[in-house]
């Protein structure tokens, strides 16, 4: 599955139904959260068995699970690597402001 697939998918009208059905069933609550006793939001549903190597479990509900965007990070190392990167290689731009020797 490429991204032009993927992005198709997450935007279709069937995802979202099945994504709001798994948040009702856990109660808009993080999974892995629970098991830790921590109650936590859950904004995310997240494929256990990833949709690119299984894309026939896309919309299987023993597959998804609700967490929190922390969790959910943790789920995915490689993705947050990429943006730790983009983090560390931005530079900050000086800019040096000389007063006018005119006005003084």
């Amino acid at each position: 599955m490429d991204k032009t697939d993927k992005k198709k998918f997450y935007d279709s009208q069937t995802w979202k139904d099945c994504r709001l059905l798994v948040l009702n069933r856990d109660n808009h609550l993080c999974q892995i959260c629970l098991k830790q006793k921590k109650i936590r939001s859950a904004d995310i549903v997240h494929h256990k068995e990833h949709l690119e190597d299984y894309p026939d479990k896309a919309l299987d509900m023993d597959n998804l699970l609700s967490v929190c965007s922390s969790c959910h990070n943790k789920e995915h190392p490689e993705k947050g690597k990429k943006e730790q990167r983009k983090k560390r290689t931005r530079r900050i731009k000086v800019i040096e402001v000389k007063a006018n020797e005119e006005v003084i």
